[in-house]
Parts: structure tokens; sequence; C-alpha cells
């Protein structure tokens, strides 16, 4: 999206019915009608000071069309020689505007195009003359293509009163070098934890798992790294830790016995064997037995000895083979014993800190931006007037500056003057209430003193009050212009 398309995005166009003495056609320059609301008439006073607009449309005698009052318009009918940042003010030709080299409180925008004569340019309007003391003229910018948009996130918009900006030049300096960024402070040294020993297994028991193995401590914190800049060399390995003492052994399990397997083939009988001493017999539940093996066969009987006198008990001779395991019984295995408790952790040290790395030294701060784009707030209450609040809110589109407040009725007032407040989320902009915009009994217009709340904020409103009315004609179709000022 280019520059153009962003400031016809602020266009401020109000419907206005035709009170001049014939047609208007796109271009043409035309004046807030005082006979009534929302009419617009032509002038023949160069630098007219009433509010100003052009017409955005071909509009018939007493027919209501579309008025540009603020931003960008591709034509405005001039009657002399213009040039880029010529300001515009209304001319001694009716419908035309008359370019001038040098703003004055008259101005109402700036052309933003050439032309040698009577023609059309294109133009920024300001949304109405501009009643103040004219600013420092600013330096004007080089002839050529419109420069960059500055760093300012509001949209390009016309020179405010603080002088006039050359049409092609930044609005605001470009925003100055990032600073270089520092060097990387050196890598502080890995802490290494020492691992801490392995937890014996635990005692197997009769069927219940293994105690868990003790946990591994955990190894000791990364030294913290520096700021971001160039890397500095690796800091050496801190030393390992001593080795954590060994966990206590687990706990027997205490799961069941599996079920005995079926019994293998018996081989054949040999001598039996010295009797082994018995173990310790297994705290968990026998299993169910296993079905038995079939018998092995017998081995022959030797022959009958004489029975000889009873002699101590001999030593057993050796075990004859074992025959085959039988099948393993499917009996369900015994619940597993507790795990054995962890081991010691490890108690190894954080390697130190690295030191951080110098910052880098801050660029320059880009130019302040000093350029103004105007608003009109307009606010309407047709027919007889009434005093009280009135229910219509306009929500501000941005951050901006209250200038003053213009007001005009149709029908003027008899018998008392009209009195009207502004209000800023519900609460009055005239904290002195002498400065509200009063209108004179036979009179219809009239404009505010200085506003004593004037800042205005993204998603604040305004409403409005009549707060006197008059007294034997009360007036009638009264409009409300609230003027702002917006920097970019």
């Amino acid at each position: 999206m280019g520059n153009l398309d962003l400031i016809r995005g602020r266009q401020v166009v109000v419907p206005l019915a035709n009170f001049s003495e014939g047609q208007s056609i796109e271009g043409d320059v035309v004046v807030l009608s005082l006979t009534g609301a929302r009419r617009f008439t032509t002038t023949n006073v160069e630098g007219d000071t009433r509010f100003v607009g052009v017409a955005a449309e071909t509009i018939d005698v007493y027919v209501t069309g579309r008025v540009l009052t603020a931003g960008y318009t591709q034509k405005v009918l001039v009657d002399n020689a213009a040039e880029i940042g010529d300001f515009l003010k209304t001319s001694t030709t009716q419908r035309k505007a008359h370019a001038v080299p040098d703003m004055d409180e008259a101005c109402w925008g700036v052309c933003t195009s050439d032309v040698d004569g009577y023609d059309f340019v294109s133009a920024i309007v300001f949304g109405g003359p501009q009643h103040g003391a004219q600013g420092v003229t600013g330096p004007s910018g080089p002839s050529g293509p419109t420069g960059p948009t500055g760093p300012s996130e509001g949209p390009t918009g016309p020179t405010g009163p603080t002088g006039p900006t050359g049409e092609t030049g930044p609005s605001g300096g470009p925003i100055g070098p990032t600073g270089p960024t520092g060097s990387t402070g050196p890598t502080g040294p890995a802490g290494t934890g020492l691992t801490g020993p392995t937890g014996p297994t635990g005692g197997t028991g009769p069927t219940g798992p293994s105690g868990a193995s003790g946990a591994t401590g955990p190894t000791g914190p990364e030294g913290e790294a520096g700021s971001p800049g160039e890397t500095g060399p690796t800091g050496g390995t801190g030393p390992t830790g001593p080795t954590g003492s060994t966990g206590p052994t687990g706990p027997t399990g205490a799961g069941v016995t599996g079920p005995t397997g079926p019994t293998g083939l018996s081989g054949p009988t040999g001598p039996t064997g010295p009797t082994g001493s018995t173990g310790p017999t297994g705290v968990g539940e026998t299993g169910p037995t296993g079905p038995t093996g079939g018998t092995g066969s017998t081995g022959p009987t030797g022959p009958s000895g004489a029975t000889g006198p009873t002699g101590g008990t001999g030593s057993t001779g050796p075990s004859g083979p074992t025959g085959t395991t039988g099948a393993t019984g499917a009996g369900e295995t015994g619940p597993t014993g507790p795990t054995g408790p962890t081991g010691a952790t490890g108690t190894g040290t954080t390697g130190p800190t690295g030191p951080t790395g110098p910052t880098g030294p801050t660029g320059p701060t880009g130019a302040t931006p000093t350029g103004y784009m105007w608003h009109t707030f307009m606010f309407t209450s047709e027919g007889t007037l009434t005093t009280g609040a009135k229910p219509l809110r306009i929500y501000v589109p941005g951050t901006m500056t209250i200038d003053k407040v213009y007001i005009a009725v149709n029908t003027a007032p008899t018998g008392a003057n009209i009195i009207v407040d502004v209000n800023k989320n519900g609460t009055t902009i005239f904290t002195t209430q002498g400065n509200r915009p009063e209108i004179a009994a036979s009179a219809y217009t009239d404009e505010s003193g200085a506003p004593d709340v004037t800042a205005l904020a993204l998603n604040d409103y305004l409403t409005f009050d009549i707060d006197q009315i008059g007294s034997t004609i009360a007036g009638a179709d009264l409009t409300v212009h609230v003027r702002c000022k917006q920097a970019f």
C-alpha cells in the first residue's frame, strides 16, 4: 500500500446541502453556510475564515452531496499557478482556491502537485482555516519523490501550524542505527555434580523382584552463560565431587512362591548323599503343586547280605543325576517385593559464573517529527432545540489535541442566548464555563474560547449538551464542530 492510499483512508467526508447560486462540481471550493444546519455556499472573499471544504462530487442546488472537509483530494480548482508545498486559501473568484507560498491563519490546505495556471491540483485539506499564530517555518525538503514516512505511527498528513514541511521531505528524521551488540562474556565452567552411587540390589525374595537400584545422584547445574556477545573461552571442567555413600540394602521381597512345575521323570536311584543344611524358609505362600511327573524305572536290587549289627549311619552317598525339569506351573506370580531405599544424592558443587560482557553503546535518537493533521468531529440536533445532554457519542481514533469548538443554527434564538457544552468521557472540556460557545440572540454562529481539557487518547469519546436555549424562540437545527489536531 502506498503513502497516498494511506492518506486517502483518512478522508473526512460529510453530507451537506448546496445553498449556493448554482451547481457545484468535484473540486469546487465551498464554505459553511450560516443560513442553516448542514448547508454550504460559495465565497468571493480571499482568505475567508469560515469552515472550508471541497466538493467531492457534482451537487445540484438544494441537493445534499458529499463534501470533503479533511484529508487527501485529487481535485481542487485553483485560479493561479501553484507548486508542490504551496498553501491554499479561498479566492476572489467563487468556487476557486488561491495558492500562496507562505501559510497564514486563512490557509486550509497544501498542494501536492504543480499547475501552471487556472486548473485542478491535488491537495491535502486540513479541515478548516488555521486560527492561530503562524509557527516557525521548517526547512524545505529537496524536490523529488515523497520521502519515507518518519518513525511516528500516525499516517502522513498535512503540514501543521508550525510551518510547512517540504512536500518531499520525510515527516521525521530516520531512526538512528542500533548500537553494536556488546561482546559475549566468557562461558562459566560447567559444574559437574558427582554421580551418587547406585544403591545395592535388594535381596531376592522367594519369587519377588529385585529391589530397585538406588537413584543416580543429579548432575551439578551448568554455570550461567554471560551476556550475549563474542563467545569467550570455555571454562575448565569443575572437579568431580566425592562418591556418595552406598544406600542400604532393600528388604527381602515378600512375593508369593510360584507353583511347582511338574516333576520330571525319575532317574535311577543312586546312593543317598549326606543331607545338606536346611535353607531358610521363604516367607511367601506356597503356590499350588504342579502335577507329579512319571516315576523313573527302578534300578536292579542287589543281593541281600547277612544282617549284621546295626552300625552308625554312614555318610550320604552322592546324589543321582537330576531328572529333567517339568513344565512350569501356571500359578500366578507372587506380588513384587518393596523397593529398596534410594541411595544418597551426590553433593558436587556448582562451577562459578562467567563474568558479564560489556554492553554496547546506544545508537543516537532519531529526530522528533513536527507536523499535524487536523480532524473535525461534527454533531447535529435537528428541529427546535431543547436543553439537556444529547445521546450521540463520537469515539476518537487516536491521540490528538482539542483546538476549538464551532456552533451554528438554522433558526436564530431570541430572548436569550444558546449555550453548548462539549464533554470528554462524560465530563466537560470547559472547566472555565465562560469559554463555552454561545450564540447570541438573533445570531447564527459562534466559536468557543480555549478549552481547559484538550488531550484525547484512542477510544476516548465526545458528547455534547445544550445548556441554554432562546427564551422566546428556542432556535433550531444546531450543528456542533469539534476541531482537533494530531501530530505526525
